[in-house]
């Protein structure tokens, strides 16, 4: 039973992704051929063919989709857009090239916007500040009209999965109401449901830590996860294979301990401190099937040697900012024991790539690099069969390293990739007649912990990996004009192992500085039904100016289940801040002796005055 209660609504604010490149794309009708070339702005080709080849009714081997280097995405470009499909029949119609790109207004106003929902949400917990029970109702602003693949329905599975978080919370009650308005339809941004869910989930619990007289960090520590509960499956089906949130947190209190009191050391008149904590999951590698009822969560690759000994490894998934190139090269020259630089990866072609559900769910790394990974384990299987029978030695006394085949016992005696190229291209016949020495192959690779159906308790786990986040945020509010301003951002991940740290912290770091926009610059307001917001003068996004210095710790806890125990980070940075922004800021308020209750995450200046003058 319950001994305290709370009850809160809450808004999360109306954003949209604004990458740097707007979209675009040109389509040719070639009417001798019978056949539609796409170059386009998009995240998954092969889904975008798809979609394209049932609204013009064209089959899908007659449509080529290109999607050459993406200056930015963020989910946005994740989706089908009516102009995509305008332009294709412009030029069927007309029998010409037709080319649209899309000016900055048009992508305020009618690309993707996300985030907008309210909730209505109640907690409890015992008198010893153990979580007994969450109740929430959700009213999801979706817009004038569906956007897919990644829609509101998938939106709405993320947030009923994401609410309890990486808390032990079995009682458990969310009901998702989508609600059409006149307003741009809602799609992907990065996230896609978990900032907003933890948003909501972590004010309550600093409301709810209030009001039975514990410290927000106290009421946490009782009600997290530790690995001492792993594997542990939470309500929806949602299963935990690895990690420690309890300890991941315990390290974001040790440093943020240290760094508060030199934050406050430092202070001046008029202006007070405050330091906000969140807790979050991500769960990395999301299946479609349960929404799409047609496309699920695998990847496949393929890689070839050509004929000078170089290597090509082949996606259907996108290169939009995110290094996905150079980490599958990375892949394929670890396995095949070549350097880095003589791989080149091939990427985003339907004509020339396998099928891909492309680059999204903080996928890339873990299921392209999966791929790529099983079809080169199986390439290397025929390299060594095929040298074998050259060097006329045993396959198991065979290696590859350095660009070439050795005998292990005896180093001189070897052959060069370029050297096997060349007597599999030109002389054939020198191997025997069932040996495959075609120097190509592909592969599927699929998570085997995805649900396929639902047990018997009627829950699925649709995720791969689920990654813990921890962030401590600071703040300074200025008493007199209510101004925000952050001072710096903690943030300590519990992920997998990495392919490149860089790259990872890069990741990190970019999410990070988009929770940031989301709390305190962002937001897209409409006023009598009209958008307000059309241009970067009105929708602010942070720059360098406005970053914070952040600091980025990890904790490495692999999971089991997916290659190389990667558990995927794109979207892990944007996740939490929101989140901790808005309590830093609650407890700034306290600390002015200002009692009033963050109840929306969007907090400008405007904002915070019209909460304390209310």
């Amino acid at each position: 039973s319950s001994r305290t209660v709370v009850e809160e609504k809450f808004y999360v604010n109306r954003q949209t992704a604004a990458p740097l490149e707007t979209r675009g794309c040109i389509a040719y009708y070639d009417h001798g051929k019978n056949f539609l070339t796409i170059w386009v702005s998009n995240q998954n080709p092969h889904l975008h063919r798809a979609v394209l080849s049932e609204v013009l009714s064209i089959p899908e081997n007659r449509i080529r989709v290109i999607v050459p280097d993406v200056g930015g995405a963020f989910g946005q470009k994740g989706h089908t857009y009516p102009e995509d499909v305008v332009v294709a029949a412009a030029s069927m119609l007309t029998g010409r090239p037709v080319k649209w790109i899309e000016t900055r207004r048009e992508n305020l106003t009618s690309s993707a916007h996300s985030r907008e929902q309210v909730h209505f949400i109640k907690m409890g917990c015992t008198a010893d500040g153990i979580i007994t029970f969450i109740k929430d109702e959700a009213f999801l602003d979706v817009g004038a009209h569906l956007l897919y693949p990644h829609d509101y329905l998938e939106l709405a599975h993320v947030v009923m999965d994401m609410i309890t978080g990486p808390y032990k919370i079995q009682n458990y009650s969310v009901a998702v109401n989508c609600v059409v308005t006149n307003k741009t339809p809602s799609g992907a941004y990065r996230g896609f449901g978990h900032p907003e869910a933890t948003f909501v989930r972590e004010r309550m619990l600093d409301i709810l830590a209030d009001e039975c007289g514990l410290e927000p960090s106290e009421l946490r520590l009782r009600n997290l996860i530790s690995s001492q509960d792993i594997p542990y499956t939470g309500p929806t089906g949602l299963r935990f294979d690895s990690g420690d949130p309890r300890h991941t947190f315990e390290k974001t209190l040790e440093i943020a301990a240290k760094q508060l009191a030199a934050s406050e050391s430092k202070l001046v008149p008029n202006k007070v401190v405050g330091v906000g904590f969140s807790v979050s999951i991500k769960g990395s590698v999301p299946s479609m099937m349960g929404v799409t009822q047609r496309w699920g969560s695998s990847e496949a690759a393929a890689v070839r040697i050509n004929p000078d000994g170089k290597v090509v490894v082949y996606s259907g998934a996108v290169s939009m900012g995110t290094r996905l190139g150079l980490l599958l090269s990375e892949v394929v020259a670890r396995t095949l024991g070549v350097n880095p630089e003589d791989v080149e990866a091939f990427l985003g072609d339907t004509q020339a790539t396998p099928f891909s559900t492309g680059l999204w769910g903080s996928r890339g790394a873990v299921m392209c690099g999966g791929a790529a990974a099983c079809a080169s384990e199986k390439l290397k299987r025929k390299i060594l069969q095929m040298t074998s029978h050259l060097l006329e030695c045993s396959v198991k006394d065979l290696e590859i390293r350095d660009g070439r085949v050795f005998v292990k016992d005896n180093s001189g005696r070897s052959l060069s990739l370029a050297e096997i190229a060349a007597k599999a291209y030109n002389e054939p016949y020198l191997f025997p007649e069932e040996m495959d020495v075609v120097l190509e192959a592909a592969a599927v690779y699929d998570p085997p912990n995805i649900s396929r159906k639902p047990d018997d308790k009627g829950r699925m786990n649709a995720v791969a990996a689920v990654s813990t986040a921890a962030v401590a945020a600071f703040v300074e509010l200025d008493i007199e004009t209510l101004a925000v301003k952050p001072l710096k951002v903690l943030f300590v991940e519990n992920g997998g192992f990495y392919i490149d740290s860089a790259t990872v912290d890069d990741q990190l770091i970019g999410g990070i500085v988009q929770g940031l926009g989301g709390a305190l610059y962002e937001e897209i307001v409409y006023r009598d039904g009209n958008p307000q917001t059309t241009t970067f003068a009105d929708y602010l996004i942070p720059a360098s100016a406005e970053v914070p210095p952040i600091e980025l710790e990890h904790l490495t806890d692999p999971s089991p289940f997916t290659f190389m125990g990667l558990k995927g980070v794109g979207e892990t940075g944007t996740i939490p801040v929101m989140a901790a922004v808005s309590n830093a800021v609650q407890e700034a308020l306290q600390k002015a002796g200002l009692r009033t209750v963050v109840r929306e995450s969007s907090l400008s200046p405007y904002k915070v005055w019209r909460m304390v003058k209310s």
